[in-house]
């Protein structure tokens, strides 16, 4: 299914283990930030017209606040979220708020519009697993995560060792956009790298 993104409150709602909220913070400043390219904006491509810019993003609180559920005021956040964007590291991996959080969106929204972020951790590395099993793993209709796999999720890496903060959100952006990502990078080499924000 596909929603018509005027119809949410937020672009997408940053998922994060407490661990890394040094994390959420930079991912919520560099999208937030981020001016879509004059030539596609307001031209209809995957998710609807092309914005010029991917704002508001919610990153919600503190993990130790988590209780047996998510809770109301999480719950209508996600609801009223086009995107998931889930910062995975070995932390997140081992969250139950993270993974209820996933699960809930796979449940009530868009799977595919559940984004990755790797920032510590290794895919596949069951000593350093990054991503939360709920990720990687199907949902049954009442949140529950199952045993049955699916495929290992497309994700930005933002470790030095992969992608980069640079181009990791240059991903997620192009997959909110529905925009290539060539012409997004095209851009972003003309913008001087000291505009990167350094929160980390």
């Amino acid at each position: 299914m596909s929603d018509p993104g005027s119809t949410f409150r937020y672009k997408a709602f940053i998922s994060y283990s407490w661990a890394d909220a040094k994390w959420g913070k930079w991912l919520q400043h560099a999208i937030e930030t981020y001016r879509t390219p004059r030539a596609p904006i307001g031209a209809e491509r995957a998710h609807g017209p092309v914005p010029a810019r991917l704002h508001p993003l919610f990153k919600d609180r503190e993990e130790e606040a988590a209780g047996a559920s998510i809770g109301a005021a999480v719950e209508a956040a996600l609801a009223s979220s086009e995107f998931l964007i889930v910062v995975c590291s070995a932390t997140s991996a081992k969250s139950k708020w993270v993974n209820r959080e996933i699960a809930w969106f796979k449940t009530h929204r868009d799977p595919s519009k559940v984004l990755a972020l790797i920032v510590g951790g290794e895919p596949g590395d069951p000593d350093n697993e990054c991503f939360p099993k709920a990720l990687t793993h199907l949902v049954d209709a009442e949140g529950a995560v199952t045993d049955i796999a699916l495929d290992t999720p497309l994700a930005a890496d933002a470790r030095d060792s992969g992608d980069g903060k640079r181009m990791a959100h240059l991903k997620l952006a192009a997959a909110m956009l529905g925009t290539g990502l060539d012409e997004l990078v095209r851009r972003d080499e003309l913008v001087p790298a000291s505009t990167e924000p350094a929160f980390l």
